[in-house]
This record gives C-alpha cells, structure tokens and sequence, in this order.
C-alpha cells in the first residue's frame, strides 16, 4: 500500500458536504450497490480497501459496516468492525432489512420447469436480477443455475446438456 495508490483510491471519490460521506465514483456492483476495486489481486468492496488503508487488516470472520448507511462511502471515519450478526443486527435496527423478503427469497422452491428456463434465459443474456425478482430468488440462485452449482438442479441441468 504504497502512498501512491492512496493517493488514487481516495481521488475516485467525491465528498458530500452535507453527509460527510467520501462517495465512490468507480466501478459500482448493481446488484449490492457498493463499490469495487481490484486490490492484491483480488476484486474487493470499497468500504474493505478504505478500511485496510486507514486502519491495516480487518480480522478474520468480521465485516466492515457503514455507520452512514451509504454503500458508496468510503470515508474511514464512517466505517466500524463488526461480526455478520452485528451487521444484521445494525441493518435490522435502521429498517434496511426486510426479514419477510428473505425468507421469502430463502425458502423459495423452483419447479423443474421454472430451473430450466432460468438455466435457458440466463444464457440467452437476460439480466441476472431481473430474473432474480421475476422467479422471486436471489441472484446468486441464478448465477448458481447458470453454472450448475446447485446439487438439488444438477442432474435437472444435465439432461439438457
């Protein structure tokens, strides 16, 4: 981490007078709304690298929350450490976690029909969230269809191969 890249990080930023929030001006995930940047070798969140670079390593099993609750934020003063559950708790607490909608989502069973047409519509080149939202599954579900990586569809998948 040299001063150099630093420099640069925080330079893909623009401050918001009124949050105080240093907002990511990079590369944006659609699905999560955070930011992204390639750092040692790997694509990781913005709010990770901001954390890393003003604080050093964020210990194993814990995730770096926002206390502004803007997933763009990078600014290190905004940012806390906490355990998943923490984080759950947090997001619970400020009405951004709608329970219903995962376990909705979590439960959801797809019938074979429903898997196969995924599997089809996602090669095809349809938007991975949409059709998310449409079968009411997360989009990991969707990208786990689409490269078979869901044991209950595997053989499902395999004879349409």
């Amino acid at each position: 981490m040299t001063p150099e890249y630093i420099v640069k990080f925080f330079s893909r930023t623009e401050m918001n007078e009124a949050t105080g929030c240093h907002e990511w001006q990079g590369a944006i995930t659609s699905t999560t709304g955070y930011g992204k940047v390639y750092f040692d070798g790997k694509r990781v969140d913005t709010h990770r690298v901001s954390w890393l670079l003003a604080h050093g390593d964020i210990p194993k099993g814990m995730d770096v929350c926002h206390r502004c609750d803007n997933r763009k934020c990078v600014n290190p003063r905004h940012l806390f450490l906490g355990t998943r559950s923490d984080n759950m708790r947090d997001a619970l607490a400020k009405g951004r976690l709608n329970i219903a909608a995962l376990t909705a989502s979590h439960y959801t069973t797809l019938t074979d029909e429903q898997v196969r047409d995924i599997y089809r519509r996602i090669w095809a080149g349809e938007d991975r969230q949409a059709l998310a939202n449409e079968y009411g599954v997360s989009p990991t579900t969707v990208s786990k269809i689409k490269h078979r990586q869901l044991k209950r569809y595997e053989r499902l998948l395999e004879e349409r191969a």
